[in-house]
């Protein structure tokens, strides 16, 4: 067990502050797919390969079930599991919300973006129809929404960047709206990003990051595109995920990998290993649990390994149960690795 798992275990420090999550939201149908007369296409291989044959003519899909969705919505929900009070600012009109943000203080921009999951044994393959709400989007709507949350924040968790064009604007006007909170952002699926799309993202994250502690949260590959778009340099991925934070300005940049969080921070890079997830349940939002929970970490005043352990408890429970963990549960977790 490493020193932070270990910490997180023996119950260091309290969990709560005061948290906001933004912009997105999304209602996530998980469909089982077919092909013939109940023929399950098993894993995303045999998909892609189905797809590629000529001869295939099409496939059936059956809906499982229908989930809130959401970066910013998971991460709100893990965020008040923790006892964090939390603000969420969303786009939620839709029945699939009602009872179930019942401990956050919720309030919709309009309509969710429609996101239709695939599952496989091996993962899922997700499809996404934006909603012209989310597209519109706006700080103006953010602002019409009242601010009094933002202003009292400990930390705010942005999600979404790569769906949503109103973000770089509204990525540089939290500093304004905000009172020394640490900004943590995770931009999404920026891997099919073009260069100029990520000039622009760099370029706001830099310029909130010049009047705020913001946190950079992405996996692996999101880190290498990264990377990549600011010209990062160094020998392997920590030396280059370190780069990339010195570039930007970042008070951190913090890679989520399936064994390891990487946390390149001030006082040097942080290796902080993942409890090991033998049976995976879902991984759909994963992701989004580490967010909520390092941002409540952050909160709370843990440092980043310790915040970043919390995140890799948040999101291993998860994969393993497909349950959003409380404190209590999640130090259970972590003792049991």
């Amino acid at each position: 067990m490493s020193d932070a798992l270990a910490r997180l275990a023996d119950g260091t420090g309290d969990l709560g502050g005061r948290v906001v999550a933004l912009p997105d939201g999304s209602v996530d149908t998980y469909y089982r797919v077919t092909e013939g007369r109940d023929a399950r296409v098993d894993s995303r291989d045999a998909f892609a390969d189905r797809i590629a044959d000529p001869g295939a003519s099409g496939f059936q899909i059956a809906a499982e079930r229908r989930d809130p969705g959401g970066q910013a919505v998971n991460a709100a929900r893990q965020a008040a599991a923790l006892g964090a009070d939390t603000t969420l600012y969303g786009h939620l009109d839709d029945p699939v919300f009602d009872g179930r943000l019942a401990d956050v203080d919720a309030r919709s921009f309009g309509t969710p973006a429609a996101v239709s999951v695939l599952t496989f044994d091996d993962g899922e393959l997700l499809l996404s129809e934006e909603s012209g709400d989310l597209l519109d989007w706006s700080v103006a709507d953010l602002r019409a929404a009242g601010t009094a949350p933002l202003a009292a924040a400990d930390a705010v968790c942005c999600g979404n960047w790569v769906s949503l064009p109103g973000m770089d604007r509204a990525l540089r006007a939290l500093p304004d709206l905000t009172d020394g909170a640490t900004v943590v952002v995770d931009p999404g699926d920026v891997i099919g990003c073009a260069a100029a799309e990520l000039d622009a993202l760099t370029d706001s994250l830099s310029a909130c990051a010049a009047a705020a502690p913001v946190v950079l949260s992405v996996d692996a590959g999101e880190a290498r595109r990264l990377a990549d778009a600011v010209d990062a340099v160094g020998e392997d991925v920590a030396a280059r995920l370190a780069d990339l934070r010195d570039r930007i300005g970042l008070t951190a940049a913090v890679s989520h990998e399936a064994s390891r969080a990487i946390v390149a921070a001030a006082d040097g890079v942080h290796v902080v290993p993942n409890p090991h997830v033998s049976d995976v349940a879902r991984r759909t939002g994963a992701g989004d649990r580490f967010d909520g929970a390092l941002a409540v970490g952050l909160a709370s005043g843990f440092d980043l390994p310790l915040a970043a352990a919390l995140g890799n408890c948040a999101a291993s429970r998860y994969v393993a149960t497909a349950e959003t963990g409380d404190a209590a549960a999640l130090r259970e977790f972590a003792a049991q690795r």
